[in-house]
């Protein structure tokens, strides 16, 4: 009967230790990135920040290999941003995305974006593959569903392949967006004489700062029911990028 006391205290301490850990497993994962990580600290929970834009929620990945292709997994694919004038590119990068005959590797991932910047819209996405090569039967398609979150709702869909020039493709968003959703989805074929290869793909939002009449545009299309005399405001408009 004397054992019963320290063996239940013993259990309750180690309880409690194993749930403080798990609390401090879950506050080490809410981190905000940048520079160069791994894609498999994204889908742990973390953020990734490029000036204004919050790239987040990262889910959803798979990668599925035929014909003895070893396509790579989220910790062998690099991702890093970069600013160039009003483009917010992020690109991802793996020396493992590559076939041969017989072969096919497709690997799909899904994250938001969100602009932290309230005088900045997302007006424009586009998809790119950047560095690349094929031969013979061998091809590479990249598809992006843009999900429109706010406001509104629809998507905008990228279709890029390794036949110049469709290997790149831009877009407009109508109406301009707060927050967006991808789902990216990479696919290589080797064929039955062919091989294909990517290293570096390259995903960007554009941003724009609309005149105070498209504001009140994408709010009514919103349903905020707002009746405002355009003429009225006296906006300083403060162009970045």
């Amino acid at each position: 009967m004397k054992l019963k006391t320290p063996i239940k205290s013993l259990a309750v301490g180690i309880t409690a230790t194993l749930a403080t850990i798990a609390m401090l497993s879950t506050s080490a994962q809410a981190a905000i990135l940048s520079g160069t990580v791994i894609l498999s600290d994204l889908l742990a929970g973390n953020s990734y920040q490029l000036g204004d834009k919050l790239f987040d929620n990262f889910r959803a990945f798979s990668t599925i290999e035929t014909g003895g292709a070893n396509g790579p997994e989220a910790d062998e694919i690099f991702v890093f941003g970069e600013i160039a004038g009003s483009a917010y590119n992020l690109l991802f990068q793996s020396a493992l995305w590559n076939v041969t005959s017989g072969q096919t590797i497709d690997t799909t991932f899904q994250y938001d974006v969100t602009v932290l910047d309230p005088n900045q819209w997302i007006d424009k996405v586009d998809l790119e593959l950047k560095t690349y090569g094929t031969n013979g039967t061998g091809f590479i398609t990249i598809t992006d569903r843009v999900d429109l979150l706010d406001p509104g709702s629809g998507s905008v869909n990228l279709l890029a392949t390794s036949t110049s020039p469709f290997d790149s493709v831009i877009k407009d968003v109508i109406p301009h967006q707060k927050k967006i959703s991808v789902t990216k989805d990479i696919a290589l074929v080797g064929g039955t004489n062919g091989m294909a290869s990517i290293s570096l793909i390259n995903q960007s939002v554009h941003q724009t700062t609309p005149e105070s009449s498209i504001v009140l545009g994408i709010l009514a299309v919103a349903g905020m029911g707002l009746t405002v005399k355009v003429k009225k405001l006296k906006t300083t408009i403060t162009r970045v990028g």
